[in-house]
């Protein structure tokens, strides 16, 4: 059995407010994706990683593939994050079904081993895994226009992180199903859950330090994660 991990780094960073892909930025004298695919090379249970990229991120991307031997590949992603997991499962050499997939976001650059170990053990009995921290905020719905429609029960509810691991055969299954519908998923286990009915996804703890850099107040509080060790 083989652990590949799919590289996401196909956004744009509107959000951020950059001229520069958020996943281009600076981080302590590299890229922001440069530390995402070092944290995933470095752990030992994953043997190769493919980095799906954007034009912007092309160049940056062929660097750090040239810098890091597991990476073996880099391929243009899709219009939605969706399609862009379906390129990189098809550049995947010799995929089998019963290998492990992790996908990652390239802006999740503090990613630790352990939350990597967390998802590959949770593989042996589940078809898919995400990490995931508890809100310690009250959550509310809102309708259309702003107004809150009622509280949301904490307790039920978790915020989703990077990397979500996946039986390779399952995830394949579902992205082939998703492709046939309309709508753009945020995150590859709701694909698995909207297409491959009985399939068993579970959570495991994420870590508050595995951030995403959205916006420029991410980036100073990963500076300084970053040099806490």
């Amino acid at each position: 059995m083989t652990v590949h991990a799919l590289v996401l780094a196909g956004g744009t960073g509107t959000r951020f407010g950059a001229a520069t892909p958020k996943q281009l930025l600076d981080l302590d004298g590299r890229s922001v994706l440069a530390h995402a695919v070092s944290r995933l090379a470095g752990h030992p249970d994953v043997d190769w990683i493919v980095l799906v990229t954007h034009a912007e991120s092309a160049r940056e991307a062929h660097r750090v593939a040239v810098a890091e031997p597991k990476v073996v590949t880099v391929v243009s992603g899709g219009a939605t994050r969706a399609d862009s997991t379906r390129l990189g499962l098809a550049a995947i050499p010799e995929l089998a079904d019963d290998d492990l997939v992790l996908v990652h976001d390239a802006a999740r650059p503090l990613v630790t081993g352990e939350i990597v170990d967390a998802c590959l053990a949770a593989l042996a009995d589940h078809d898919a895994v995400t990490p995931a921290v508890e809100s310690v905020d009250t959550l509310v719905e809102v309708d259309s226009a702003g107004l809150v429609v009622r509280n949301v029960d904490r307790s039920v509810v978790r915020r989703v992180q990077t990397p979500q691991g996946f039986r390779a055969g399952v995830l394949r299954r579902a992205h082939a199903a998703a492709a046939l519908e309309p709508g753009e998923p945020t995150d590859d286990c709701g694909v698995v859950l909207a297409h491959v009915p009985g399939a068993r996804v579970t959570v495991v703890p994420g870590d508050e330090r595995n951030l995403k850099i959205t916006r420029p107040a991410d980036l100073d509080l990963a500076r300084r994660w970053l040099h806490e060790g």
